[in-house]
């Protein structure tokens, strides 16, 4: 049985309900979650209790149990905090020695597996931070062809963009941008229903920040399996 450790935002609604839909697809994975509080990271002070609290939440998280990897879940504070900080800080916390995946390292690795080299973003955020990703994707050697935006307003509301809403933004991206496939980013944002029907529809493969976080976990804990029905990195990868 892998043990996976999830750390969540507060408003996050959607990426604990991806990971246990995952875990029931997968078998043999049991998923541990807890959750910070995420404030807007606008300057270098506010990066520094972020990275702070999502210190003390991997401290806090099952601490007597021994995890086969932790994964944090947020693609815009993961993007903020610099490559590799968020990886870092849980590794100081831990006692366990657990593996520790993020959402913009896993989808580097994706796109390797996956011979994107050229990668177009499917975001809910706003203009800054979207610039703030883009520049993390390419930290991590990830070139960015294009960026597409969502409907969406605040952290909260992104949870509830409908799939049909996310589904026309990725046609939409598809007919506009050249690229080799598509990142779904935030982990806030349910788009796993929509991997597959888009992958089959746009024949190019769909990333989303959740499933590749999840792709990564069982990757680094050496488990292998390949569950259907939620895109070509979990099936062939």
């Amino acid at each position: 049985m892998i043990k996976v450790g999830l750390i969540a935002v507060n408003v996050d609604e959607v990426v604990e309900q991806d990971f246990k839909v995952l875990s029931n697809a997968t078998g043999d994975v049991t998923i541990f979650t807890t959750r910070f509080e995420m404030e807007p990271f606008d300057d270098e002070a506010q990066l520094e209790v972020n990275a702070s609290r999502i210190g003390e939440a991997s401290r806090i998280l099952v601490p007597r149990s021994d995890l086969d990897v932790v994964a944090v879940a947020c693609a815009s504070g993961n993007a903020a905090l610099g490559k590799e900080r968020v990886i870092e800080t849980v590794t100081i916390a831990r006692t366990d020695h657990a593996a520790v995946v993020a959402p913009l390292e896993a989808t580097a690795k994706a796109c390797v597996v996956l011979s994107i080299k050229r990668l177009i973003v499917v975001s809910p955020y706003n203009a800054e931070t979207n610039a703030i990703l883009v520049r993390a994707l390419e930290d991590r050697e990830v070139t960015v062809s294009a960026v597409h935006s969502l409907p969406s307003e605040d952290y909260p509301s992104f949870g509830r963009i409908p799939p049909e809403a996310i589904e026309a933004t990725i046609r939409t991206a598809a007919v506009q941008s050249e690229g080799d496939g598509f990142l779904v980013s935030c982990t806030g944002v349910q788009a796993l229903g929509s991997i597959a029907r888009m992958e089959e529809e746009i024949q190019k493969p769909v990333l989303t920040s959740n499933q590749c976080l999840y792709w990564d976990a069982l990757r680094s804990a050496g488990h292998v399996v390949r569950p259907l029905g939620f895109g070509a990195l979990l099936s062939d990868h």
